[in-house]
Formats: structure tokens, C-alpha cells, sequence
């Protein structure tokens, strides 16, 4: 290809070129100012986010909570929404409360067909656990099985609990409340479902990591009723 005319341009015409080459840039930086309007900073929210600050936190905290509260989220508020996504076929109906005016929690359950209400066994089951006998208790059995399955995960649910006043949890008092709320929570429906279960026994679910079990663990009790102040 014979450039000589494109030399011959530069050495002879080069206001010609320094010219067009203006035109050219002027046009460049004029069309995006008047096809498109400036940006309007009138409103620092527009465009701006806060990094650093109370509000940054309060904003990331708030969307970790709705991601963490979907249904398939740790914090899954519903999981009958999960397990219609299973496509399970069975369905209960429960219905849980708490008297607050008395120390006794109780649970009504609901069958479809008997629709027989049953107050939860709780003192039953703490007076049977406090007659067995000592020997009961054995350090290898539960050593062997395994007091909690695996090592706590950020996958798990998780609920937080504050007693009232700041008052302390170690107290006998306090971890026998946590543990009698715990019991309602596995009794609750669809948790035998949605709960982790042993290798050896998938028929059961595994203990939840709670205040209440791990000092039952220290003091080789096979569950929190059976804490007693020693």
C-alpha cells in the first residue's frame, strides 16, 4: 500500500491535521455532557455508600439477618417452607405455649386423627431420671456414643438467649429453664426432620450444643434433667 499521499499531507498540511484532530477531540468531550446530565450530588444517598460508620454496620448486620432468615438460612423462622421444597406428604399441625406466669412450660400437640391434646411429660421424665441409678451414668457409655455429633458449625441453627434482669446462667435456676425450653424446641414439629442425626442411630437426633448439655457432659449426666447442685 503506497502511503507517500498520507506524507505527503503531514509535511505540507499539518494545521489541517492539528485541526481535525481538535474537531475531533472537542466533539468527544461535548457529546457526553449533552446527550447524558451530570450527576445530581444534591442527594449524598444517591450512589453513596457508608463504610465505617454505625450505619455501614447497622446496614450489614440487617441484610446477614434476611439472608440468615430465608428458609433455607440458619435462622429459618419457617422450616415447613423447606420441607415443602422436600415435597414431604405428611403434615401435623402444632401448636406450642408457653405459660409465662409459671415456671412449668407446657406444649399442646395436635394429631389429625385422633386430634388428642398432650401435655408434655416433663416432671415425669425428670423423676424418672432422678431414680435411676448412679451407676446409670457411665462415663464409657457416653464417651463411646458420643455426648454431641461432630463439632458445633456456623451452619447449624442458632438461637440466642438472655435471662432477664442480666441474671447469671450458671445457676440452677437459670439452667434448669434453658433446659426446659430446650425440651420444647425438640418437641417441636418437623425438628425430628431437620435435625442432625448419629451415624450409628439416624433415628435420633443429636443433642443440641446448649449450655445446659455441656455441663450435663462435665458432670456425666446422659441429659440436663438430670443436673442437680452439688
Amino acid at each position: 500500500m503506497n502511503f507517500h499521499w498520507l506524507a505527503h499531507i503531514l509535511i505540507h498540511h499539518p494545521l489541517v491535521i492539528l485541526f481535525g484532530v481538535l474537531v475531533f477531540s472537542v466533539t468527544c468531550l461535548i457529546i457526553p455532557f449533552t446527550l447524558k446530565s451530570l450527576p445530581d450530588f444534591s442527594d449524598p444517598q444517591m450512589g453513596f455508600e457508608t463504610r465505617g460508620t454505625v450505619l455501614s454496620s447497622r446496614l450489614t448486620t440487617w441484610k446477614n439477618l434476611e439472608k440468615s432468615t430465608k428458609f433455607s438460612g440458619p435462622f429459618a423462622v419457617n422450616p415447613k417452607e423447606f420441607l415443602e421444597q422436600k415435597d414431604y406428604s405428611t403434615r401435623n399441625n402444632f401448636k406450642q405455649a408457653l405459660n409465662e406466669s409459671s415456671p412449668n412450660i407446657f406444649i399442646n400437640v395436635y394429631n389429625e386423627t385422633s386430634r388428642k391434646s398432650e401435655k408434655n411429660n416433663w416432671l415425669t421424665l425428670q423423676n424418672l431420671i432422678k431414680h435411676k441409678s448412679p451407676g446409670q451414668h457411665n462415663t464409657h457409655r457416653i464417651a463411646k456414643e458420643g455426648y454431641f455429633c461432630g463439632q458445633p458449625d456456623h451452619d447449624y441453627a442458632h438461637a440466642v438467649l438472655k435471662s432477664d434482669m442480666d441474671a447469671d446462667l450458671f445457676t440452677m435456676e437459670s439452667l434448669s429453664a434453658l433446659c426446659r425450653l430446650e425440651y420444647e424446641l425438640v418437641q417441636a414439629q418437623y425438628y425430628k426432620e431437620l435435625c442432625l442425626h448419629p451415624f450409628k442411630r439416624p433415628k435420633k437426633c443429636c443433642k443440641p450444643w446448649s449450655l445446659s448439655n455441656y455441663i450435663a457432659q462435665l458432670h456425666n449426666r446422659t441429659s440436663c434433667l438430670a443436673i442437680v447442685v452439688s
